[in-house]
């Protein structure tokens, strides 16, 4: 881990730049790399040129953010960091890596500064890949231990079993630099309740932050071992549920109030009336959805392509108002209209109080009467 001055990473940039230089000061610091900011490093009184250039000189690595910022604006104090680290990089030979360039945009590398060609330097596109691009910079600045680069080589290679076997070593060595590689885990279904064990050790919010765009999951099995990991860290969690709350996501939505409530939060209980409301007008919007389609098949006739679209969209509606009955409590029911609408419309499709002597138990579901399962939490009669 790099520590100390002498192994601090000197980033310079444009302030038009900052929203990227900020994300890619978080991305390095979670994975325990120390990055020097003038903004932020710079005492009160201190002079700010002398502090820089010592920052340049004493820096394990220089990070030169371009974009096209950097060509609509020649005249800029970026250049004379440049210059500084120019003279600093011509005191390395050719196989240490010092200064390394990215570029935010699909702009290019000026190919000048202080008579040194910088093109002649490998550098960094993260436009088009971040997380690819951030993990090239972090490898080459803070290399992984040779076993556990072993095991990411593995990780990305190998059979499902395999990768198991993988993600129980790296569990228990708990590396935070593979957590990326993890959460890459996360999309196969062959290792992602694994993966997702295995990121709910780590007390890091890169990691929580994973497991919890995957809440929306309708894998019941994976999505109880997300909760667990997002439930254990809720220091770190409840930060990542409450921005989860203002998420285009229903499910996510409702989903991360719930957890928000197992965790007790103070702050949810103070504002269920807000998100109660919110709740609310999501219901009707979908509802309303629901009704647009129905006209549309009243005006072209029962179209396949329409009433199967119109079949799904009340299918995930229930779904919905299932979860909401969870978070909110069975006194929850807006809209009941839109229940009657659809038993109306659907001569298979059946939404009614589920009977306490069947397997499911939710409030109400929907029940496909051929199947016969509840398709909320695929459980029969």
């Amino acid at each position: 881990m790099l520590t100390g001055m002498k192994n601090k990473v000197f980033i310079s940039y444009l302030s038009e730049d900052i929203d990227n230089v900020h994300r890619l000061r978080d991305n390095l610091e979670s994975n325990f790399i120390n990055v020097w900011l003038d903004k932020k490093q710079i005492r009160p009184g201190q002079k700010w040129e002398i502090a820089i250039r010592s920052a340049i000189q004493n820096g394990a690595f220089f990070i030169a953010c371009f974009s096209s910022s950097y060509f609509n604006r020649p005249k800029n104090y970026m250049n004379q960091e440049l210059e500084w680290a120019i003279r600093e990089l011509t005191q390395y030979n050719d196989t240490n890596i010092w200064f390394i360039p990215v570029i935010f945009d699909d702009s290019d590398l000026p190919e000048f500064v202080a008579g040194k060609r910088l093109r002649d330097l490998q550098y960094i596109r993260l436009y088009n890949n971040w997380e690819e691009g951030v993990l090239s910079i972090i490898e080459t600045i803070n290399p992984l231990p040779k076993d556990v680069q072993r095991m990411i080589d593995l990780l990305e290679y190998s059979s499902d079993k395999i990768k198991l076997e993988v993600i129980d070593e790296l569990m228990r060595i708990k590396n935070p630099r593979s957590i990326q590689y993890l959460i890459n885990c996360l999309d196969n279904n062959g290792v992602q309740e694994k993966a997702a064990e295995a990121l709910g050790k780590f007390s890091d919010i890169i990691a929580i932050s994973a497991l919890a765009d995957k809440l929306n999951t309708r894998d019941k099995n994976f999505r109880m071992v997300i909760e667990r990991g997002i439930i254990d860290n809720r220091s770190v969690s409840v930060k990542v549920l409450f921005d989860l709350l203002n998420s285009d996501d229903d499910l996510l939505k409702v989903r991360s109030y719930i957890l928000l409530k197992k965790i007790n939060n103070k702050k949810v209980i103070e504002n269920k009336y807000l998100i109660d409301r919110a709740a609310k007008q999501m219901i009707c919007d979908q509802g309303d959805e629901i009704r647009r389609f129905e006209n549309k098949i009243a005006c072209v006739g029962n179209a396949s392509d329409n009433y199967d679209d119109c079949l799904e969209k009340k299918k995930e509606y229930a779904r919905m108002v299932n979860e909401y009955k969870i978070a909110f409590g069975n006194n929850f029911d807006p809209y009941p209209e839109y229940k009657s609408s659809i038993i109306e419309h659907i001569d298979d499709l059946y939404i009614y109080p589920v009977d306490t002597t069947l397997k499911c138990k939710h409030t109400w579901a929907v029940w496909d009467s051929n199947l016969m399962y509840c398709t909320t939490c695929q459980l029969g009669t």
